[in-house]
């Protein structure tokens, strides 16, 4: 989750509108860490909200590279109740800064509706933390669906070049899966098909039923 533990973090206050809030220097986990454990003194939020990023967190492949979904997963990890929000980005085009902010603003509302819903009703028993993705073009009336996490967004993809001292250096980058290859029920689907805001539940847990077929590996040293 890439908590910073090799240099010192900073905390500065600021007021907004609304309020007062705090800015770490570090990445969302550490938000989360320094906030419950220096700002709340260890007492739990009602809610851990990380996002709104400015690109989707889609499948698997990103869910576990995502700073963002990070935030979402310290919190739980602490126990608090968490969710992540990513609004997905044009994949073939640059996109203009008021454009982006207005689509960010509905995105809000949305937002605002679930983390309102998550603190009436709770999280169900098996569920630790929500990963939220809102396709680019959303509005009032996007539908909203249950998800499970899909596999890959990208076809991976290494570029190697050289540097002026002729010593190589490389690109890591991938270009996205044609929407055929999204399997339906998928958050990748609901978002790039069929253009609905995307809720996937997830769980801290990732172990599988330790009667899988790997009990022979306890003998392997003995």
């Amino acid at each position: 989750m890439s908590l910073t533990s090799h240099k010192p973090l900073r905390i500065k206050k600021f007021r907004t509108k609304s309020g007062q809030g705090s800015a770490v220097s570090g990445n969302p986990a550490d938000c989360v860490f320094l906030g419950v454990i220096e700002l709340l003194r260890g007492g739990l939020p009602d809610l851990v909200a990380s996002g709104i990023n400015l690109g989707d967190n889609l499948t698997t492949q990103l869910v576990f590279a995502s700073g963002t979904v990070a935030g979402a997963i310290q919190g739980a990890v602490m126990g608090a109740p968490a969710v992540a929000f990513s609004l997905s980005l044009p994949e073939n085009r640059k996109v203009k800064r008021n454009e982006t902010k207005s689509h960010l603003t509905i995105a809000a509302i949305h937002a605002e509706r679930i983390t309102r819903w998550i603190l009436e009703h709770q999280l169900p028993p098996d569920v630790d933390y929500l990963n939220v993705n809102f396709p680019f073009d959303v509005n009032d009336r996007t539908e909203v669906v249950i998800t499970t996490l899909g596999l890959r967004k990208y076809n991976d993809q290494v570029m190697r070049r050289k540097d002026p001292a002729g010593r190589p250096y490389f690109w890591q980058w991938g270009s996205v899966k044609n929407d055929q290859e999204f399997e339906k029920g998928t958050d990748i689907h609901a978002v790039y098909v069929d253009h609905a805001i995307s809720i996937t539940p997830l769980r801290l847990d990732a172990s599988v039923n330790l009667s899988s077929g790997l009990a022979g590996l306890t003998k392997v040293a003995s």
